[in-house]
Order: C-alpha cells, then sequence, then structure tokens
C-alpha cells in the first residue's frame, strides 16, 4: 500500500533561538500547530543574515532576546523597519529579570514575554500565528 502524502504545513515562523531544548521545544510545537519552521543559523555577516530572514515567506518571528551569538536589539529595529516584515507577528521572549531587554524591545514595539511564561504557554502562544493566519 502506497504511502500517504505529508499534510503540508501553513506558512513557515522563523525561530531565532540557539539553544537547542528550547529551539527543539518551539519547532516541535510550530510544527504541531501546522506551521513549518525556519531555523537559520547565525553567520559571520549580519547583513546577509538579516536579508536571509527577511527573504523567507513567514508569518513572523520567534526570537530569543538573550541570544549569545547576535545582539537582538540590533537586529530587531532592521527586521521591523523593512517593508517585508509589515504582516510578521515578532514574538520575543527573556528573562523577567533582563528589564535592559525587555524596555528595549517594547521600545521598539515588540511584546515580550517572560521565558517562564512563554515555556509554560508555548502551544497557546505558538497558535498565535494561526490565528494571523486566519485573519487575513
Amino acid at each position: 500500500m502506497p504511502e500517504e502524502p505529508e499534510a503540508s504545513l501553513g506558512p513557515a515562523v522563523v525561530v531565532l533561538v540557539s539553544e537547542d531544548f528550547f529551539r527543539n521545544r518551539i519547532c516541535t510545537t510550530l510544527n504541531a500547530v501546522g506551521h513549518d519552521a525556519v531555523v537559520l543559523e547565525v553567520g559571520e555577516d549580519m547583513g546577509d543574515y538579516q536579508e536571509r530572514i527577511l527573504e523567507a515567506t513567514t508569518l513572523g518571528l520567534v526570537i530569543d532576546l538573550e541570544e549569545e551569538d547576535f545582539d537582538a536589539l540590533a537586529v530587531l529595529p532592521v527586521l521591523l523597519a523593512d517593508p517585508r516584515s509589515d504582516n510578521w507577528t515578532f514574538m520575543a521572549f527573556c528573562s523577567h529579570e533582563k528589564e535592559e531587554l525587555i524596555a528595549g524591545a517594547t521600545a521598539l514595539g515588540v511584546e515580550v514575554v517572560p521565558r517562564s511564561t512563554f515555556a509554560s504557554n508555548l502551544v497557546r502562544l505558538l497558535q498565535g500565528f494561526s490565528a494571523l493566519e486566519d485573519n487575513k
């Protein structure tokens, strides 16, 4: 009996999280709620990296503000300013103790969820991307 083709997942969400445990949970959860996850490895040339993110056909971005591989508060303004991200949702998380990061992202118009809340409500939060797609 031939195998049935896999159902295609909905529009992708870019995941900028290098911590394996969190990245794997986010990707698995995105798949479970019907979306592909695009994980890009951070290169040395941030301009090229940002361009690869903006070229992705996506509903938005999940970003760990505490990333060690790049400065999230330097990456976000470039992404937010580009018209290709006009309809994206930006979902950011970090420790509730990182007040400077939270204030910086909030000033850019990005809602920040405390890491513990993000982890405990991952399915509900990532289902928000499906709601966005339904409203288009």
